[in-house]
């Protein structure tokens, strides 16, 4: 993994009116996350492009949606679109990941379920684990802090592709090393 260790990437969740994204240099260190909430689908460009001028990546990441995906509708096609003709613009690289990779990444766990992989991904970075949210009921909303960990395990995937190895084992010492999250605070 010793030419991925520095790779700076912006992994983006993208949503028709909000943008959760994570700043990751390598594997293992976080440098920034957030979500970003807007009236109109136009304004995520506006923001990818400040976090890209701020941390200067080496790629954005986005998920590869596939087209009977609840998530494929017409404003996400849309914004995903403005975002691709942006990065093309800029000549700044786009790699795509899949469900299918993020589910292999974090294969270890029994059953790899959005908030399990949440909590896994808190057990790696602690500074993220006061977003972790609650195990959610059939009738509730999906959390707002949820993009944050959609953003955080597109990028880990991407990395698991580089060096799978590496990033497992990243990912199962630090939450073998940390207490369990179910006494989290919220």
């Amino acid at each position: 993994m010793n030419r991925h260790e520095n790779m700076r990437v912006i992994a983006l969740d993208v949503r028709p009116r909000r943008l959760g994204y994570v700043v990751f240099e390598g594997p293992t260190r976080l440098i920034d996350w957030g979500v970003k909430r807007f009236e109109v689908e136009v304004r995520h460009v506006e923001r990818i492009v400040r976090l890209v001028a701020v941390y200067h990546p080496s790629v954005i990441l986005l998920r590869n949606v596939r087209k009977n995906s609840s998530r494929h509708t017409p404003a996400f096609r849309s914004v995903h679109r403005r975002i691709v003709n942006w990065a093309n613009s800029v000549e700044l690289p786009i790699a795509y990941v899949t469900e299918a990779a993020v589910r292999q990444t974090f294969s270890a766990s029994a059953k790899a379920t959005k908030e399990r992989i949440a909590r896994l991904i808190a057990g790696c970075f602690p500074e993220l684990a006061w977003h972790v949210p609650p195990p959610r009921k059939l009738w509730q909303s999906e959390s707002r802090s949820m993009p944050i960990f959609d953003a955080a395990a597109l990028a880990l995937a991407y990395f698991a592709k580089k060096d799978p190895m590496a990033v497992r084992k990243f990912i199962v010492e630090s939450v073998s090393f940390h207490r369990p999250l179910g006494g989290v605070a919220r």
